[in-house]
Parts: structure tokens; C-alpha cells; sequence
């Protein structure tokens, strides 16, 4: 008890000392970026992605750790702390906490030896594996061993020396961007800059990472609505523009922009930069505007955009951007490019720290109607046929394909056919109305109506140059109906549906019989062989099916029918017939149903059999770079995952 009282005596007259020394520590190394390092070696994963590098002079039973680790996670005194001696790699027993929080921390650990010491702060669970991380960080250590404890003399402690924070990997490092200010600081700096909201400029080498709080990079050196950068001709310049809402929420963020003058008559107009947060483009090569609240004491990174031509003059670009809420005074950012006279002729692309990949983001290539190589122009169809990149297509009931010619490969055995089958009959579709046809080389689409006894079937769909095939009927009954089936025939021929995937099935060799719900989920399915065969998707209404398997989107209700829609496969003597089914159900006079699917002919390109025992693919999602030993198998392509870090 008597030692323990000695601590907080300490503690309280400490404090004033401790907070001095912070500030001095931090003065000298935080504009250092030699204090904030990465490991030569990565260390193991479980001791977490964070150290601090101490030395220790002689051996000691105690020693006191002052860290002015300025953390930006919200509960660093929940988390565990490390100590580990860098030669031998014994964990130091014991840890005395006096104060751990996001500003510092201040311990008292032992017995140390003299030498290098690691204090890792941040240890986590690591999941073995790939999926969605589940897990957390570990929590705070143990108390220290009471004998120990009671031998503590705080004031005969001697101080260890800060050496510099590690990082385990480059993507790890928290410097600058997520190194905080002091609440002092920071409130001094707020007392400095009255006003609602600031708008801090940055460049893109240092990507904003905080939302909830700003680093201590802007408080000692702020670029405030003004930016500067240096561009070469051609290439797509990016840069960030950060709102910081000190005071008050930012309501419907509105981001807009002048030209940029440059010398003589040169500019670069408006309409070549943009604000990647605020508006865009759409898969659909649809605009849209984006609207965005900031929350009082958040921050809303901007990243903006602007499209320098290649064959502009050379020098100094100047103009505005006005950013603020829609009702209320908006403030503005000076921006000043000088261009070069060097040209980037990728744009920039080649190298990922120059972030001009974000105009993708807002492309529509492929969403015009040419075709693109290898795939050549759509003919006019005559007599319903239609040639696309050496497949022939010959349109029978409903406008479905009742051959399909790939080469000199007939794929279906006879017509596809979309039946509605009541008590007794099926319902027939023929004798197509067209109307609002157009033809391009890279696309055909149109409309159509049919009529059957009891139903109007009204038809879209398109035909484009890679032999991709959209269809959507909407049903409608012209009376009170019930119907046993509504469902999708596909007949294969039988030498040409050898395999099959999808359908509650991984890649295989074609069942005599197979069914299976609608489950998992199951949209999609690929049945044939290297000279030909069909992708089929099903799709309706805002459904798209879903982007990988953990994604379980609802499908839609017209295949669905309530849990009653699925697959079907009965592998005959001459075809395999594949069956979308949606099941029975009642329709009233005039109610509609709409039936969406696609179909893509395949191969979609000519085969290149040489190729695939020529190229050696390289897929490594922690190490992308492939080493000697693999150059050496031959390997001449990279897969890169789409979350590798450069």
C-alpha cells in the first residue's frame, strides 16, 4: 500500500514534467521522418503492424518508458504492450502502467538488460486465411508481479531512450497522416483559425487517412486554401483538398470549379476538373452528383482531378474551386499547376503514387456501340440471322435463339423457348411486331411484341459484337389465369454440353439428372466445351447478381416465385435440356411479370491453344512482385489482386 501511494504521488507531480517532455520529444522528432521508420525485415504478423525501438543502458530491475506516441486509434490503454529484448527475444515480465492514452504513454517496466528493446503496441489475433477479418487486437497484459511492484522507486528509475517508431511494412507507417496534435494544440490552432469550417490542401503522396481528427502535420505547417503542384503535359494531375468541419456540421458539400489561365491565351478549361466525392459517372455512363454531410469535427477528403492536354503550352496554370454547403458561404482555394514540358504519354498510370488511375473511375470505354478488337462489326440481320465475330445467330419464336453457329458448331439442338405452360398447353409466341430497331457495328438493340392465347409478351433486348446477348420480356395476362409453369428451355446438343458450371455445381462433367433451387447464390451457369457453349445469367428489376460469394443479394421475384424457381438438367440420348423454372401461380387480368437473362456465346475469342502452354500466369496476393525462381519457370504475366498495395 505504501509503495502503491508513492506511485500516485508520483503520478500527480509527474504530470506537469511528463507533458514537457512530451512536447520537447515531439518538437524535435515529429518533423523527422527518420523517427517514423520501417523494419528492414518484417517482423512476425501477430506482434501487430506498430513498434517503438528503445535502449536501455545497463542492466536494470526497472526502468522508466516515456513514449510521445501521439495515436490516432480511439482505446490504445485497452490494448497490449510488448516489451521484448531485441537480442534475446524474452518478453520484459512486468509493466507498471502510469498513464497510456492516445496523447503518450508513460510505464515503468523490468528487469531489463542492457541493449535494444522492441515495445509493440498494437498485437492483434491474425486469422489465418483470406475472408473477412473477425478478430481484434489483443487485450492489455497482465498486472506486474507484486514483489516487483513493491520494489519500485519511481524517482530512481532511469529513463530508456526513444529511438525512433517502426512500421512492419511501408502501407503500416503512421507517418505523417495519422500522427494527432495534443488537445492543446490542436485547441490553440482552432483559436488561431475561427470560422465554420477550414479546407486544408494536400498532395497526393500523402493520402488523408483520418476522418475524426486532423494530423499534426496540418497544425505545425498548414497549407490552407491554397495549392501548388508541378504537372508534365498529358498527364491526369491529382490532389486532395480536405474539409475539415471544425465548428459545425457542412450541409450538401458543393464543390465547383474555375478555368485555369495560363500564359498568353492558354487555359485549361472548367469542364477538365472534377471532384471525384461530389460527381461522377455511373457503370452506365450515366453523371451523377453526389451529395455529402460532414459532421462537426470530421473530416471529408476531396479528391480532385484535373485533365492536362498534351499538346498544351508550357507554364503556370492559375484558377479557383469553390468548396461549401449549398445555403451558406462558400470559401476559396487558389490553385496554381505549373506544366511541363515533358509529356506522360499512359497519363500517368504506370505509376500508382501519381493516383491518375481515379479518372477510371468515371470512364465509359466499352460503353459505346463499336466493337473492339478482335471483335468485328454486327451485319444487318437478314432473314433473322445474325453474324457477330464468326458466330451466326438465327432468331426463332420470341426472338430466341433457335441456332446458334460457332465455326462450323451448331450449339442447340432446336429452338429456345420461353413457355408458359397452363392446366393443358403451352402458350406459343410468333409472328414478332419490331419496332424501335437500331444497328450499329457494335450493337444491335430493338423491341418486339407477340401475342399467345392468353398473354402479351413484349420484348427488348440487344446483340452485341463479343456475342453477348440481353433479352427482357414482360408477360402480362389478358385474363384471369392460373399457369402450372413459367419457365426458360435451353436444348443443348449433346456432343457440344460436355461440362458444366454453376447450378449448385462446380466445374464438371454433365449429370444424367441434376435440380437445385435457386440458392446460394445461383444466377449463373456456363454449360459446353472448347468449340462452343453458352453463359447464361439471370437477372430482373434492380438484380445483378451477385459480385462474389459472400454477396446474397434477393433474387428476383419473377424467377424466384417465392422459393418455387430453379434448375433443372435431363442429360438425353441427342440433348441436354436445361430448365430455368419459376413454378405455378396465379395471375390476375392485366398484372405483368418481368423476365430478364442474358446470354454470352462462348469462346468469346478464338482460341489460342499455343498460348496456353506458352504464358506462365504469377498470382500472389501478399508478395505480387515475382521473384528469380519464377522468372526463371517462365513466368511472364502478373496477376495483381485487387487489394495489392504498391
Amino acid at each position: 500500500m505504501k509503495n502503491q501511494s508513492r506511485l500516485n504521488n508520483y503520478a500527480a507531480v509527474k504530470a506537469s514534467f511528463q507533458l514537457v517532455l512530451i512536447l520537447i520529444l515531439a518538437s524535435g522528432c515529429i518533423r523527422d521522418s527518420q523517427m517514423y521508420t520501417m523494419s528492414d525485415k518484417p517482423w512476425p504478423e501477430s506482434l501487430g503492424n506498430h513498434r517503438v525501438v528503445l535502449h536501455v543502458e545497463g542492466n536494470k530491475e526497472v526502468v522508466h518508458i516515456v513514449i510521445p506516441w501521439r495515436r490516432h486509434d480511439p482505446d490504445p490503454q485497452d490494448r497490449m504492450l510488448l516489451l521484448i529484448c531485441a537480442e534475446s527475444y524474452d518478453t520484459v515480465p512486468n509493466i507498471h502502467r502510469i498513464r497510456v492514452d492516445r496523447e503518450s504513454c508513460d510505464i515503468f517496466a523490468g528487469p531489463v538488460i542492457a541493449g535494444t528493446y522492441y515495445l509493440y503496441y498494437l498485437p492483434f489475433h491474425v486469422q489465418e486465411g483470406y475472408g473477412f477479418y473477425n478478430k481484434d487486437y489483443l487485450p492489455r497484459e497482465g498486472k506486474p508481479d507484486q514483489e516487483w511492484l513493491e520494489q519500485l522507486h519511481p524517482d530512481a528509475a532511469p529513463p530508456v531512450t526513444l529511438k525512433r517508431f517502426e512500421a512492419r511494412t511501408a502501407l503500416d507507417n503512421f507517418f505523417p497522416m495519422e500522427v494527432i496534435p495534443l488537445e492543446s494544440e490542436k485547441a490553440a490552432f482552432l483559436e488561431d483559425h475561427p470560422g465554420p469550417f477550414m479546407l486544408f490542401t494536400e498532395d497526393r503522396l500523402y493520402p488523408v487517412r483520418m476522418r475524426d481528427e486532423i494530423p499534426l502535420k496540418w497544425v505545425q505547417e498548414p497549407k490552407l486554401n491554397q495549392f501548388k503542384g508541378i504537372a508534365q503535359r498529358n498527364e491526369y494531375y491529382v490532389f486532395q483538398v480536405a474539409l475539415f468541419a471544425a465548428r459545425s456540421d457542412v450541409e450538401d458539400l458543393q464543390v465547383s470549379f474555375t478555368g485555369l489561365n495560363g500564359p498568353g491565351e492558354a487555359s485549361i478549361e472548367a469542364e477538365r476538373l472534377t471532384c471525384f466525392n461530389t460527381e461522377g459517372v455511373d457503370t452506365y455512363g450515366n453523371s451523377f452528383v453526389k451529395e455529402i454531410r460532414v459532421g462537426e469535427g470530421h473530416v471529408q477528403a476531396l479528391w480532385m482531378g484535373v485533365d492536362i492536354p498534351e499538346h498544351i503550352s508550357p507554364g503556370t496554370y492559375k484558377g479557383k474551386i469553390l468548396i461549401g454547403p449549398t445555403e451558406g458561404e462558400k470559401q476559396v482555394v487558389t490553385l496554381e499547376i505549373k506544366v511541363k514540358r515533358g509529356v506522360l504519354v499512359d497519363r500517368g498510370d504506370a505509376e500508382p503514387w501519381r493516383h491518375s488511375r481515379l479518372r477510371w473511375l468515371n470512364s465509359t470505354a466499352g460503353l459505346d456501340v463499336q466493337p473492339v478488337a478482335p471483335y468485328s462489326a454486327l451485319n444487318q440481320p437478314e432473314n433473322a440471322v445474325l453474324e457477330v465475330s464468326g458466330k451466326k445467330i438465327t432468331a426463332g419464336e420470341a426472338v430466341l435463339p433457335r441456332s446458334i453457329i460457332i465455326g462450323e458448331t451448331e450449339v442447340l439442338n432446336r429452338s429456345i423457348l420461353f413457355a408458359v405452360q397452363g392446366d393443358h398447353n403451352v402458350e406459343h409466341f410468333s409472328d414478332p411486331e419490331y419496332r424501335n430497331i437500331v444497328s450499329s457495328k457494335g450493337k444491335l438493340t430493338g423491341e418486339w411484341t407477340c401475342q399467345s392465347e392468353h398473354f402479351r409478351l413484349i420484348g427488348e433486348g440487344a446483340a452485341e459484337s463479343d456475342g453477348y446477348l440481353r433479352y427482357r420480356f414482360l408477360l402480362k395476362a389478358m385474363e384471369d389465369i392460373s399457369v402450372q409453369d413459367i419457365r426458360l428451355e435451353i436444348p443443348f446438343r449433346s456432343e457440344i454440353a460436355e461440362y458444366i458450371m454453376g447450378m449448385g455445381l462446380p466445374g464438371t462433367a454433365m449429370p444424367q439428372q441434376h435440380q437445385a433451387p435457386w440458392e446460394g447464390p445461383e444466377d449463373s451457369f456456363w454449360i459446353g466445351n472448347t468449340r462452343g457453349g453458352l453463359w447464361v445469367e439471370l437477372r430482373g428489376s434492380t438484380y445483378h447478381g451477385p459480385l462474389l460469394n459472400l454477396y446474397h443479394p434477393a433474387p428476383p421475384e419473377s424467377w424466384n416465385n417465392y422459393g418455387k424457381g430453379g434448375f433443372s438438367i435431363d442429360n438425353g440420348e441427342s440433348e441436354v435440356l436445361v430448365t430455368v423454372f419459376s413454378g405455378e401461380r396465379e395471375l390476375k387480368e392485366g398484372e405483368e411479370l418481368a423476365y430478364e437473362f442474358a446470354l454470352l456465346i462462348t469462346p468469346v475469342k478464338t482460341l489460342n491453344p499455343a498460348s496456353q502452354f506458352r504464358d506462365r500466369y504469377f498470382h500472389n496476393a501478399s508478395e505480387p512482385d515475382p521473384g528469380p525462381e519464377d522468372l526463371e519457370a517462365g513466368v511472364r504475366i502478373v496477376n495483381l489482386h485487387h487489394a495489392n498495395h504498391f
